[in-house]
């Protein structure tokens, strides 16, 4: 800013010390701003002259009105600041200003009829520079190296425009369309044409409407791999293109069954090769982690699948079948003979085959473990599987509202296994059986039943070689378990020990078959039947054999022998070499014509017998049949519904069960049967009689003894021994 000194002076042109001095904008009352001293800083407006008058101020460029005031006399003159630099500045920024607009000027030619090779002013020609071409009406540039194009014409750009738009709207040129668009989506109709598409273009992404047509569930997204080292095309998870590029199926740990190319449509498609390729891979994923198989609704055909490693997931969207194609030979098998394979699975599937099978199982699973199913079933449409699922040298195997039901063979079996599991399963009208457990350690069947089979619903037997897992046939437990209408026993119990079986249901066979009981328990050993009902059957509700040694709690065994033919009619028959301890069970004949014989039946040669409670009313022949007295033998509270009141005789008859009997006539009694050690037995005269202390009745003395007369003894099973006798008026 320019500095500038005045003197303030009177009308007399006298120095006037200390004015008043104030900056006006020219021709305004508005005050000046930006003021500054001799010094440089900023002074105020208004501002004072100094002792001498001298008024000293820099303002920035312009004109001023400056007013200067003392006492009464007030004097204003015009005057101008002039910054230099900024003059100097405003004339550069106004030369180079000039400048450009001439090298503006120079870059746009006049018209002419013909390309120039210089420009209008003789300098030579640079990139950019226009010109009017009179003889095409058109405008044209210099694009170097002696070479002028035209400029395009609305109609040029309407066109290209035009072009592009059909290029990106083409469906049917695949080098066109979203192909042109980098990062967007490729689309193609089925594999077939996926593979016709660009992989080296802008597009690294594509879809598809299906597998093999568009709509059969085959759709997914796919990549062109940034890294294809070591990937090989396998027609499932990566196909090779046409260009030679590779697509690779977008995919997370779950795969779809029909995009990995099973078609799911029934017996007209064999999917086999293609399903074990898709299992393959599953098993393989990310270092043998696994992965889960969705399977769309429909119907997928195979003859023989493996699955040797396990991790593997089977899951169903919908109605889903396996249809085994082939007669004979396993359809499904999971595990090895090596190391044992852990965590398979299945959900919501149905096996069963194309024409009914004449051997071999639908599901195997050998040496595997921790293996979960829920709601699979065997089914008989379009035909019956031969045996449903097996399972060998398996553990930890769970089954959760299952079905295996309807097979030509049996419905399901498990050897040398350790804790099988089965919750609310099914194994119904199987040619010969439905459950079979053959030498496994713990089973668990839940509510789980077996009607209609050809043979028996449940069979534990013990007939497996060399058994690797279970630690011998035991620990079954099953709980509210029904064994209805078999073509034999319900339930046959071979070599099991240590278990519990509670609250189960034996009853009635589907033929006239004679013999054929609810319960055959054969060489058991500690099993407990508690709560259990065992009624209607062809033969026994209970046969006991092989040296048994069970306990029986609570339950019914009633209405049996229904096949008037059989030799076995009885509620429960224990046969020779057996031990049994039974209490409050109903051996009951339950109805005035039931065709049960006896309520409980006991061959010579058992071992123990010890009831307690017992009810043995009812029954069509007698309550009992015990020959002959056990070698251990126990008895009390129990019911049988026989007169206490017995007539005398040489040797006294009494019932097996009971110690207080009424002695009816007047006959000289001097043997009593049915000892045995323990008994306590007190006999109440209702007439006179004698009582002779002869052979093993070991009296004080004969009794003679009139009506009311009691004696009181106690057998050590080969005598009797009187305890008290009392004469009573």
């Amino acid at each position: 800013m320019q500095l500038q000194n005045f003197f303030a002076q009177d009308v007399n042109g006298n120095i006037v010390p200390g004015a008043a001095c104030t900056l006006f904008l020219a021709g305004t009352t508005t005050l000046a701003t930006g003021l500054q001293d001799a010094s440089g800083n900023p002074l105020s407006n208004p501002f004072t002259a100094n002792a001498n008058g001298l008024a000293s101020v820099s303002a920035p460029q312009g004109l001023y009105d400056l007013q200067m005031v003392s006492g009464l006399l007030t004097n204003k003159i015009q005057i101008q600041f002039i910054d230099a630099l900024r003059v100097a500045a405003d004339a550069s920024a106004a030369a180079a200003s000039a400048a450009s607009a001439a090298a503006l000027t120079a870059r746009f030619l006049g018209p002419k009829s013909s390309d120039p090779t210089v420009r209008d002013n003789g300098q030579p020609l640079a990139i950019g520079d226009t010109y009017f071409n009179t003889t095409t009406s058109s405008g044209r540039s210099y694009a170097g190296s002696g070479v002028w194009v035209a400029f395009a014409t609305s109609s040029d750009i309407s066109a290209a425009t035009a072009s592009i738009k059909s290029d990106y709207a083409d469906t049917t040129n695949l080098d066109k369309g979203a192909a042109m668009i980098g990062r967007g989506w490729q689309a193609a109709k089925t594999i077939a044409q996926l593979k016709t598409l660009k992989t080296t273009g802008p597009s690294k992404w594509a879809t598809t409407g299906g597998f093999y047509a568009v709509g059969d569930g085959g759709n997914a997204l796919y990549f062109v791999p940034d890294d294809p080292t070591g990937l090989v095309a396998d027609e499932m998870i990566i196909f090779q293109a046409n260009d030679g590029g590779l697509w690779q199926l977008n995919h997370n740990t779950t795969l779809n069954a029909k995009v990995c190319g099973l078609r799911g449509r029934g017996t007209a498609y064999d999917d086999t090769a293609q399903w074990q390729k898709m299992i393959n891979y599953a098993q393989t994923f990310q270092s043998a982690y696994g992965c889960a198989i969705t399977y769309p609704r429909g119907d997928y055909t195979h003859t023989a699948l493996t699955i040797p490693g396990g991790q593997v997931e089977f899951v169903a969207e919908g109605d889903v079948r396996f249809i085994k194609t082939t007669t004979t030979g396993n359809g499904i098998v999971v595990g090895n003979t090596g190391s044992r394979v852990y965590g398979f699975s299945m959900r919501g599937i149905a096996l069963t085959n194309s024409v009914a099978g004449t051997s071999g199982t639908s599901l195997v699973l050998k040496n595997v473990g921790q293996v979960r199913f829920q709601r699979i079933e065997t089914a008989s449409f379009p035909a019956k599987p031969f045996n449903g699922v097996s399972l060998e040298n398996v553990v930890q195997a769970t089954f959760d509202d299952c079905s295996f039901s309807t097979c030509v063979g049996e419905g399901f079996r498990a050897s040398d296994s350790v804790d099988v599991y089965h919750n609310m399963c099914r194994a119904d009208a199987n040619g010969t059986y439905g459950f079979v457990y053959n030498t496994c350690s713990g089973v668990y069947p839940t509510q789980c039943t077996a009607f209609g089979n050809g043979n028996t619903g449940m069979l534990y037997d013990n007939t497996y070689p060399s058994p690797v897992s279970a630690d011998g046939n035991a620990f079954y437990f099953p709980v509210s378990c029904i064994s209805d209408s078999s073509g034999s026993h319900n339930w046959v119990m071979n070599g099991v020990t240590d278990s519990e079986i509670t609250a189960c249901w034996a009853s009635s066979q589907t033929g006239t078959s004679a013999d054929r009981s609810g319960f055959a328990v054969n060489g058991c050993v500690d099993v407990d039947f508690t709560n259990c009902r065992a009624i209607n059957n062809n033969g026994n509700g209970m046969i006991v054999v092989g040296n048994s040694n069970i306990t029986i709690i609570g339950g019914q065994y009633a209405r049996n022998g229904v096949v008037t033919g059989g030799t076995e009619r009885d509620g429960i028959h224990i046969t020779s070499g057996s031990s049994v301890v039974m209490g409050q069970v109903k051996a009951i004949g339950g109805m005035v014509s039931s065709p049960q014989r006896y309520g409980i039946k006991v061959d010579s040669g058992v071992a123990l017998l010890d009831m307690t409670g017992v009810t043995m009313t009812g029954n069509a022949t007698a309550p009992y049949l015990i020959p002959s007295i056990p070698a251990i033998f126990k008895e009390s509270n129990n019911i049988t519904g026989e007169s206490t009141e017995i007539a005398s005789a040489s040797t006294l008859l009494l019932p097996k069960f009971g110690s207080v009997f009424g002695v009816t006539g007047t006959t000289t009694i001097n043997g009593i049967s049915d000892f045995y050690n323990g008994r306590i037995v007190k006999l109440i005269m209702r007439a006179a009689c004698t009582i002779g202390d002869t052979g093993t009745l070991k009296l004080n003395g004969n009794l003679v003894g009139a009506a009311n007369t009691t004696l009181s003894m106690i057998s050590d099973g080969t005598n009797w021994y009187e305890t008290s006798r009392s004469a009573n008026g």
